[in-house]
This record gives structure tokens, C-alpha cells and sequence, in this order.
């Protein structure tokens, strides 16, 4: 329990770090617009981008997360992250260079996630594992009370040359971050037990209850993200 303690802060800010990061962009379709890309469709595009390949490969994800260590796996998402934001930040209104950009950040963060979440399963034991999570998700959501706010208010100040590499900077601390996790001796951590296929998986009842849930909450959150642009089309930003 007392290196449980110890981890907590350090994976409450590894989560503050990547959301931090992923929040940045929420107000991307304002900065967008003032680089002279009007068109809602075009943002559109941009912004699924992201998401899309912070989803679709995440299959890829888990086997590099099982082969690598989670040093690797993280340092290395956030490079991903790092690139995908600095060559956002030099595209111009180039559309194949921006979506290239978000594609790039979108795997970055997704590799990020699922390696931070399973590393968070592995070390936390299942009977403190519930109040653990709950502090940690602390870490994800205060980027939303903080960072959105603020980069609100630098907008508003016409600070968009500022913007555009705050991006590359909260990158660059994920990678710094996950470069201090160390090794897990994933034997003992999952019991010597030997994961299943994924038709073993989807066979599950609870697993399809689950992703369910996890979809109608993907799509309330997608919702959310497109705020920024449904306000622009509307006139109020």
C-alpha cells in the first residue's frame, strides 16, 4: 500500500500531462479559423483525424505495450505526440500536412493512454484499485477546470502564436514523465495468467455491457469536442 501511495502522484500528473495535452486542442477549430481555414467540414475532418487514430489501432497499441517496456511505450507515445503537435504548429492551413500532424498525435495519445491504464492495473492491487482510480481520474479531469480557461483567455487576448506550441510543450513533459516509470514484472503483477484472444473477450457478457457503456459515453464526449465548431458555425465565437 505504501508504493501504491508513492505511485499516485506520479500517475495523477502523468494523466493531468496527457489530458493536458489531448484539452489543448479542444479550442483548435478558433485557431484554425483565424490561420484562414473557414470551412466547418475541413475542421471537422482535422479534428476526427485525431480521433481516429487515437482509436482504430489501438489492437496495435496493446501488443506494443506487451512487448515493450512501459518506459518505452510511454516515452515513445509521447514523442509521437511531440512531432504530430510541432508539425501541426508549421502546416500552415495545409489540409494533408494537418491531418498527417493529427494522425500522428491522435496514436501518440492513444499508445500514451493504454499504456499509462495498464501499467495503473498491473501495480495497483484489485482491493484499493477503485478509490486509487478514482483519485487518478482527479489528474484527467482537472485539465478541463485549468488548462481549457486558460487557453480560452489567450485566445481571446489574441495570443495564437502562443497557442500553437503550448501543444509541443506539455508533449515533450509526458515524454519526460514517462521516462521515469519503471520496469513491472508483469508475471507476478497479472499471476502468471495468459491473456485471451479478443473473441474470447467479445464472448463475455459483462465485456459487451461494458463497451456499451463506453461507447454512449464516447459519443456524449464527442459531442462535447464539437462544441467549439457548432458555436463558430452559430456566430458565437
Amino acid at each position: 500500500m505504501h508504493r501504491v501511495k508513492k505511485l499516485l502522484p506520479r500517475m495523477a500528473g502523468s494523466n493531468f500531462a496527457i489530458m493536458s495535452f489531448s484539452y489543448v486542442y479542444f479550442l483548435l477549430p478558433l485557431y484554425l479559423d483565424h490561420a484562414g481555414l473557414k470551412s466547418q467540414a475541413t475542421i471537422g475532418w482535422i479534428l476526427g483525424a485525431y480521433y481516429a487514430a487515437a482509436t482504430l489501432p489501438r489492437p496495435i497499441m496493446a501488443l506494443v505495450v506487451e512487448r515493450f517496456p512501459f518506459r518505452v511505450s510511454l516515452s515513445g507515445a509521447a514523442i509521437c505526440c511531440v512531432l504530430g503537435s510541432t508539425g501541426l504548429a508549421l502546416s500552415g492551413v495545409s489540409l494533408p500536412l494537418l491531418i498527417l500532424s493529427r494522425v500522428l498525435m491522435g496514436f501518440g495519445f492513444g499508445l500514451f493512454l493504454v499504456s499509462l491504464t495498464t501499467y495503473q492495473t498491473m501495480v495497483i492491487p484489485q482491493e484499493v484499485r477503485g478509490g486509487a482510480f478514482a483519485l487518478i481520474t482527479i489528474g484527467a479531469m482537472a485539465p478541463f477546470l485549468v488548462v481549457v480557461p486558460f487557453l480560452d483567455w489567450l485566445l481571446r487576448h489574441n495570443g495564437y502564436g502562443i497557442y500553437v506550441w503550448i501543444g509541443p510543450v506539455v508533449a515533450l513533459a509526458c515524454a519526460m514523465v514517462g521516462a521515469t516509470f519503471s520496469g513491472v514484472d508483469r508475471e507476478r503483477a497479472g499471476k502468471k495468467e495468459v491473456w485471451g484472444t479478443y473473441p474470447e473477450l467479445f464472448r463475455l457478457p459483462g465485456a459487451r455491457v461494458l463497451f456499451l457503456a463506453v461507447f454512449i459515453y464516447a459519443m456524449t464526449d464527442a459531442a462535447i469536442i464539437s462544441i467549439p465548431t457548432l458555436a463558430m458555425s452559430k456566430g458565437l465565437l
